[in-house]
């Protein structure tokens, strides 16, 4: 499980994570495989968080980098090494999705992300991401 320096607890006892928007779509077909077992393990813990009834959380959309992020190989201090084309993906979703940055959501209504995602959307917005045919095929098939 995260520990509670690797999360926000608002003054609500809410957890609190924070996704960068693109990380909204990531997420919801993460099928286990990443960049690293670090970053896998991060993933992973993440989700079970976020599935887990027991209290309620939040997901702040982010600016930059993000819990994700935490264990990425790619990350360099508080940018991606790919950053131009990361912060484009996230222009992207933040539009399509209608959302702002420092919107909160619950992860239910994250889960429902899935249905506003169309198959032209997510090629175009993704297409040249590694990870592509392992999420268009979780999201759509």
């Amino acid at each position: 499980m995260p520990e509670v320096s690797d999360i926000l607890i608002d003054c609500f006892k809410k957890v609190m994570f924070r996704f960068r928007p693109h990380h909204l779509v990531c997420f919801l077909s993460f099928q286990g495989k990443g960049y690293n077992s670090d970053f896998v393990n991060r993933v992973s813990e993440i989700l079970a968080v976020l599935k887990d009834n027991s209290q309620e959380k939040l997901i702040s959309v982010a600016q930059g980098c993000d819990n994700a992020c935490e264990k990425c190989p790619n990350r360099n201090y508080e940018k991606c090494e790919d950053d131009e084309v990361v912060c484009e993906k996230d222009d992207a979703y933040l539009k399509l999705l209608n959302i702002k940055y420092g919107s909160k959501l619950s992860f239910s209504d994250m889960q429902k992300i899935r249905t506003q995602v169309h198959k032209d959307d997510f090629t175009k917005i993704c297409r040249y991401c590694q990870w592509f045919d392992i999420c268009f095929n979780n999201l759509f098939q």
